[in-house]
Formats: structure tokens, sequence, C-alpha cells
């Protein structure tokens, strides 16, 4: 699926699950950085595209279960803070 020209695989996916598991306390805005940061998501200047990347957390937060069978409650719960 791409958002925002950015690509979110599976794989992808399922590294937010693993950020989520391990801290479930995490902002979006931490959240987002990190995201950025696995996907190496800059805009030309370098600076992580954290805005963009937030919009597409968002998204996948709305497309909840449709989004490569990810049908767990922490998927909905854990984006929404």
């Amino acid at each position: 699926m791409e958002l925002y020209g950015q690509h979110f695989d599976s794989g992808t996916i399922g590294h937010i699950h693993a950020i989520l598991g391990e801290e479930p306390s995490i902002s979006r805005r931490q959240l987002s950085r990190r995201v950025c940061e696995i996907l190496q998501w800059r805009a030309s200047n370098g600076k992580l595209k954290d805005a963009y990347c937030r919009k597409a957390l968002r998204e996948l937060d709305r497309l909840g279960p449709r989004v490569d069978r990810f049908e767990t409650q922490s998927w909905r719960s854990g984006l929404r803070r």
C-alpha cells in the first residue's frame, strides 16, 4: 500500500506493531519519527518527513483490519494517542 509517496508493506506494518508492543505508551509523534528512520523517509533537505508519516499512520489506523489482514485490537487502539 502506498501512502503519501511511501510504500507500507507487511514488513513495515510488522515493524510498527513491534514498536507498539515494545513501547505501548509511545506517542504518535515518536512513533512516526521511528517509522521515518526505518523507512529512511526524508525530504531533500535531509529532515524526516514526520508530518507525512503521522498522516500515513492515521490513514493506516482508519483502514484498520483491512490493511494486510492485521485484525488485532492493538492495531486500532495502539496508534491512537
